[in-house]
Order: C-alpha cells, then sequence, then structure tokens
C-alpha cells in the first residue's frame, strides 16, 4: 500500500511538469488502457457465465454424491460423483478458454479468475477418485461368491483410498495458494467451505483406509 502510494504520488508530480502534448498523450494512452481492461473484463464475464451453470451442478452432484456414501448408498453416490466430475471439468474449460486469459493480465480480476478455475479444477480432481472410491465400495464387490470378505478386493480398497487422500491434500494445497486478499466476499466463502468439505472427507477417508489396511490381517 506505502509503494503504491509513492507511485501515485510520484506520477501525479510528474504530470503536473509535464507539458501539453505529454498529457494529451498519457491521456489517450490512461484512455486505449482503460478500453482493453473493459474488453478483458468482459470476456472474462462471458467465461464465468458459461461456467456457472455446470459448477453449480457439480457442487450439488457432489454434496449429493457424499450424503449418499455416508448413508451406504454407494451406488448412486458413485453416479452421482462421476457425473460431477463431468460438469466440473466443463467448468474448468469454460474457465480455461483463451477469451479468458486475458484477464489474467488484469489486476484482482487475474486472482478471481484463479481461484475460480481452482475451484473447477479442484472439484473434478477429487470427485474423480471419490467416484471410483464408491465403486470399489460396492458391499458386493468385496464380498466373494462364499459370503466371505475377499481380501484382494478389501486391498484394492485400500489403494482407492490412498489415491484419494492424495487427491485430496494436493486440492487443500491448491486452495490455499489460490486464496487471496483480493477475492470477493462470495468466491473467498467459497473457498472456505470446500476446504472444510475436504478436511471432513478428508478425516473419513483416513479413518476408513486404517480399516481397509488392517482388516486383511484380521481375517
Amino acid at each position: 500500500a506505502i509503494a503504491a502510494a509513492s507511485v501515485g504520488v510520484l506520477a501525479f508530480s510528474g504530470w503536473r511538469r509535464s507539458g501539453r502534448a505529454t498529457r494529451r498523450w498519457i491521456r489517450r494512452a490512461g484512455e486505449a488502457l482503460g478500453a482493453l481492461v473493459l474488453v478483458a473484463l468482459g470476456l472474462l464475464a462471458v467465461s464465468v457465465l458459461q461456467a456457472r451453470a455446470p459448477a453449480q451442478q457439480g457442487l450439488a452432484l457432489a454434496d449429493a454424491g457424499l450424503s449418499e456414501a455416508r448413508s451406504g448408498a454407494v451406488s448412486q453416490a458413485g453416479i452421482a460423483l462421476s457425473s460431477a466430475q463431468a460438469d466440473f471439468s466443463l467448468a474448468h474449460k469454460a474457465l480455461a478458454a483463451w477469451w479468458a486469459w486475458p484477464a489474467r493480465l488484469v489486476p484482482v480480476a487475474a486472482q478471481n479468475l484463479g481461484a475460480l478455475r481452482v475451484l473447477a479444477g479442484q472439484g473434478a480432481t477429487v470427485a474423480g477418485p471419490a467416484a471410483a472410491l464408491a465403486r470399489s465400495a460396492h458391499g458386493n464387490y468385496l464380498q466373494s461368491q462364499g459370503g466371505r470378505i475377499d481380501t484382494a478386493a478389501v486391498l484394492a480398497l485400500s489403494r482407492q483410498l490412498q489415491a484419494g487422500q492424495g487427491s485430496l491434500a494436493r486440492a487443500e494445497a491448491a486452495l490455499g495458494k489460490a486464496d487471496s486478499p483480493w477475492l470477493v466476499a462470495p468466491l473467498a466463502h467459497k473457498l472456505d467451505q470446500l476446504d472444510s468439505k475436504l478436511a471432513r472427507l478428508g478425516g473419513e477417508e483416513a479413518s476408513l483406509g486404517l480399516v481397509a489396511r488392517e482388516l486383511p490381517g484380521l481375517l
């Protein structure tokens, strides 16, 4: 803030001391720069509008999938989470489109675009392993034809849990990097919400992973 104020004072001082022709050139350059910023923000708005529907749908499906998984409806959870991954991928694609890139050169807009891309990208990254985990945790899959627990299936489930925990750790790290004081309040709130959900999910997967690792030795 102090550095920005100092630059502003120096710029104003230079403006006052410059000639009329120089002031005219500076004014025109500022108008051109302002126009370019408006174009960049307009293109960013297009990307955000394109990403909004699939992102909201992905969030709803992810929440539904996790609720179904916790209630034991793992087949439905796998379907919902797979759909959530597809929706998050669509949202990330819209935010990564070429017409959104100029906004990365605009202060404040760049931080918000980056956070949106992280939200969509990490949503897809987490939903994929979660869907695979739900499919692996299907009760019928974990039983052999004789009705006994299949230790090989339990070990496979353990590997899926490890993959899920890895994706959660990477997502939490990415969210931490995306946080910024320049984020608009609704987006900052979404980041905080997702971070809390990932922390809860990480604890649940850690507990399941411990059971899956120890269970084969007890059978």
